[in-house]
């Protein structure tokens, strides 16, 4: 009998603290993230034609992750992972009971957007025969 008074206190508080309601997650602003989504995906993929389109005019990457002359295959893959990597950082913001780190993640994916369509743009001005662009860089120099 003692042992079970003894089993009964012990459990109690543990039973009692798991009653308690867990305070739910915000969900995540649908739109805003269908068209963060949706952006960056166009972003990426404009970025990456245009940079087929200058490779294939005689130019070469300068980025070290694709490496000097990426093939399609390189090309995609290397970009997916980071989108669904920046989707993840972006679905996880979204999901913060903090309104700054949701701003943040909504800025993050704003300014990877402006920084594809940036060199999406640059990569169509590049000059055919010798491969230069002209002022062409990425909005941060990392």
């Amino acid at each position: 009998m003692k042992i079970l008074a003894v089993v009964l206190l012990l459990v109690y508080p543990i039973a009692a603290h798991a009653q308690k309601a867990l305070p739910d997650s915000p969900k995540p602003n649908k739109p805003v993230f269908f068209v963060g989504t949706s952006l960056l995906a166009a972003a990426k993929t404009a970025d990456a034609w245009s940079t087929r389109n200058a490779l294939d005019g005689g130019a070469w990457e300068n980025n070290p992750v694709f490496g000097r002359y990426p093939s399609n295959a390189r090309l995609a893959a290397v970009n997916a992972a980071f989108f669904s990597g920046e989707m993840a950082l972006f679905f996880k913001t979204e999901h913060s009971h903090h309104a700054a780190i949701r701003w943040a993640g909504r800025a993050y994916v704003g300014f990877v957007i402006a920084n594809h369509a940036q060199l999406a743009a640059c990569n169509l001005e590049v000059h055919p025969l010798t491969g230069r662009k002209q002022n062409c860089h990425d909005l941060l120099p990392f």
